[in-house]
């Protein structure tokens, strides 16, 4: 894709920033940060900002474990949650589970 593009696609890109959404008691501001994603959907750093009322270098610092581990991704100017993303230590359970004969699926839907 043109960058050129990538860079009006973000400008003009319509925000979603619920203000419903604030900050819990003893949740962390990546905590806040990772529901907002997963509540509201993809979000621009400066929409993250605003809502979590900080400036965007402190975001970019906030999700750099999420990113680095999967949790998150950035792409074309917008943070987004990584449906697929399994934690290490499930990973690691069902991997266990697997090598003493178990059988392990992935959850389904929720009834």
């Amino acid at each position: 894709m043109n960058p050129f593009q990538q860079l009006i696609d973000t400008a003009t890109a319509t925000r979603t920033i619920c203000r419903g959404i604030a900050l819990r008691e003893g949740e962390s501001k990546t905590e806040f940060l990772l529901r907002m994603l997963r509540d509201v959907g993809p979000q621009t750093t400066v929409d993250l900002s605003a809502a979590l009322g900080d400036p965007t270098r402190l975001v970019w610092g906030l999700l750099k474990v999420p990113r680095e581990t999967g949790r998150v991704y950035f792409d074309a100017g917008v943070w987004r949650i990584n449906h697929r993303f399994v934690r290490p230590d499930i990973a690691r359970a069902a991997e266990l589970l697997r090598s003493q004969g178990w059988t392990v699926t992935e959850p389904g839907p929720l009834q």
